[in-house]
């Protein structure tokens, strides 16, 4: 199988995040990689190592830290900001994109 330099939008807090090793992982209305498949942010590569639909309530519950949020609130907040028009649907299906720094 080969695996891709793929492309993942982030916003600027979420590139810090990534940076200080805090935000682990990204949820997405659809798929940008596959596990195996790198990206970059800055000079460095990071792989996505799983991709699992989870609904957007169990993240903003469970994942929240891995999402570079210090609170079910901010996860909340930072999504309904992204997606004005449907907001924050905790029954939401999205993409649950695991990643890690390689080099």
């Amino acid at each position: 199988m080969t695996h891709q330099l793929v492309f993942i939008p982030m916003r600027p807090n979420n590139v810090k995040s990534i940076l200080a090793g805090k935000k682990t992982a990204t949820s997405r209305t659809k798929i940008f990689g596959r596990p195996g498949d790198y990206f970059m942010i800055k000079d460095s590569y990071y792989q996505i190592t799983r991709l699992n639909k989870k609904t957007l309530g169990e993240i903003a519950m469970n994942h929240f830290k891995d999402e570079g949020f210090n609170s079910t609130e901010e996860f909340i907040a930072e999504w309904e900001q992204i997606h004005p028009y449907k907001g924050f649907d905790a029954s939401w299906e999205v993409y649950y994109h695991e990643f890690e720094k390689k080099y």
